[in-house]
C-alpha cells in the first residue's frame, strides 16, 4: 500500500492513458484491419499446440520478421478468447509499460522526478500514443524493448548489476530485432558503436550470456532459417543488392521533420491533422503561437523562481548514449535503404520514447531559464493542441468505414 501511495501520481497518469488509449471493440484505427485477422489466424496456430518460425513479411521485400510478434501476442488472445481485439489489448499494455518504464529511467537518468512525471503526462496525452494504442502492428511494441535495451546499457556502462543486465539488454535487442527493419538494423549498429569506441567491457561469461539469449529468443526463427536453405538471408540480400526504388531524399526529410513535430502535432500518412482540417488549423496554430513573443519579452524582463526542484544531474555516459540513440536511426531512416513508399509513423519507433524525453528537456530547460509564463503558455497550447486532435481523431476513425 506504500509503494502505491509513493506512486500514485504515476498510477493516474497510467489510468488517463489507458481511459485515451483503450482499444474500441470495433476495432476502429487508422491503421489496416486486414492485417489484424492475419495475426489471429497465425496465433490461433499456437494455441492449437503448433509452433511458429515466421513473423510478419516485411513491406520492403520478401522476406519475413522473426516470429516473437505472434509469441508476445499469445497471453493477450487467451485473456480474450482469442477475439480480434483482444490482440489490441498488447498494444496498450505496451504503450502503458513504455510510459511507467520511462518514468523510472528518466527519473535514474536525470536524478529528477518531475522531469519524469512531465514526460509521462506528456506521453500519456499525446495523439502519438493514443494512435497507436488503438490498432495493433509487430512494431508497435519496439518502444518498450529499445527503451529496455538503452536502460540496460547505461546501467552496464556504469557497471551495475552486470548479470542482470545483460539479461534485460539481450532481451530487449533479441526482441526488438525481430520486430521491425529500422531496429534490425539500427540496434547492431548501436550496439557495435558503443564496443568500437571502447564504452562497453564485458566479460567473456557475460557476452556468452547475451549471445546464448539472443540465440534462445531468436531459435524459432534460426530454425526456420536453418532448415529452409536461408531463405529469409537470401531474401535480405537481394533487397540490398536488388534494382530498388528508393524514396527520394527530399521526402524522407519532410516525413523525418514531420515526425519530430509528431508529439504535439501529427502529421503522418496514418493521420495528418493538417490535411484533415485544412488551412484553418494552420491558421489557428498561427494565432496561438503570436502569444508565445509577449511571454518570452515579458519573462526576460520580470524573472521568476519556482520551488520545484529544476536540477539536472545526468549519470554519467548519459550524453554518449543519447547521442548514440538520436543518430544511427535516424541515419537508418535517411539513408536509400529498402524500397517504400513513404516512412509511416511505425518506422520511427526505434526513436521512441527519446523523442518525448527531448520534448521534456526542452520545457524543464525554459522553467531553468526563469521562462516560467512562456513554458505555462506552451503547456496549455499542448494540452490543448492534443485535447482538439485526439476529438478530431476519434470522428475520424468512426468515419471510417
Amino acid at each position: 500500500m506504500e509503494t502505491l501511495k509513493k506512486y500514485n501520481i504515476l498510477i493516474l497518469i497510467l489510468a488517463l492513458a489507458a481511459i485515451l488509449g483503450f482499444p474500441d471493440p470495433q476495432l476502429h484505427s487508422t491503421y489496416a484491419i486486414h492485417e489484424l485477422y492475419r495475426d489471429l489466424g497465425v496465433v490461433d496456430q499456437l494455441r492449437q499446440g503448433q509452433w511458429v518460425f515466421l513473423g510478419p513479411v516485411s513491406q520492403m521485400g520478401g522476406f519475413h520478421f522473426g516470429p516473437i510478434y505472434y509469441y508476445l501476442l499469445f497471453p493477450f488472445a487467451r485473456l480474450g478468447n482469442f477475439a480480434p481485439y483482444s490482440l489490441v489489448w498488447a498494444s496498450l499494455f505496451f504503450s502503458l509499460a513504455t510510459i511507467a518504464l520511462s518514468f523510472f529511467v528518466v527519473k535514474k537518468w536525470w536524478q529528477n522526478a518531475f522531469l519524469a512525471y512531465t514526460v509521462c503526462v506528456m506521453m500519456a496525452v499525446s495523439l502519438f500514443t493514443v494512435q497507436t494504442e488503438k490498432y495493433i502492428s509487430n512494431p508497435n511494441p519496439v518502444p518498450f524493448f529499445v527503451l529496455l535495451f538503452f536502460y540496460a546499457l547505461v546501467e552496464l556502462l556504469e557497471k551495475r548489476n552486470e548479470y542482470k543486465n545483460v539479461f534485460l539488454l539481450a532481451t530487449g535487442f533479441g526482441v526488438a530485432i525481430q520486430l521491425h527493419a529500422v531496429p534490425m538494423v539500427a540496434l547492431p549498429l548501436m550496439l557495435l558503436s558503443v564496443i568500437v569506441f571502447k564504452k562497453l567491457k564485458l566479460s567473456v561469461k557475460l557476452w556468452l550470456l547475451f549471445v546464448v539469449i539472443c540465440l534462445a529468443l531468436n531459435s524459432p526463427y534460426l530454425y526456420y532459417e536453418f532448415t529452409n536453405n536461408f531463405s529469409n538471408i537470401r531474401a535480405l540480400f537481394l533487397l540490398a543488392g536488388g534494382d530498388n526504388i528508393y524514396l527520394p531524399i527530399s521526402t524522407r526529410l519532410v516525413e523525418y521533420f514531420g515526425f519530430w513535430l509528431s508529439p504535439a502535432i501529427l502529421v503522418n500518412p496514418m493521420f495528418d491533422i493538417v490535411d484533415i482540417i485544412g488551412y484553418k488549423f494552420v491558421a489557428a496554430l498561427g494565432i496561438l503561437c503570436l502569444p508565445i513573443i509577449y511571454f518570452l519579452r515579458f519573462d526576460i524582463k520580470n524573472p521568476k523562481t519556482l520551488s520545484w526542484n529544476l536540477n539536472l544531474t545526468p549519470i554519467h555516459n548519459l550524453r554518449f548514449v543519447l547521442w548514440l540513440w538520436f543518430l544511427v536511426p535516424s541515419i537508418v531512416l535517411l539513408l536509400p535503404m529498402g524500397s517504400t513508399f513513404g516512412l509511416r509513423l511505425y518506422y520511427f519507433f526505434t526513436l521512441c520514447p527519446l523523442i518525448f524525453f527531448i520534448y521534456g528537456l526542452g520545457w524543464l530547460k525554459l522553467l531553468q531559464k526563469q521562462y516560467i509564463r512562456t513554458a505555462y503558455y506552451l503547456a496549455a497550447v499542448f494540452f490543448l493542441l492534443q485535447a482538439f486532435q485526439i476529438i478530431v481523431f476519434y470522428k475520424f476513425i468512426y468515419s471510417l468505414k
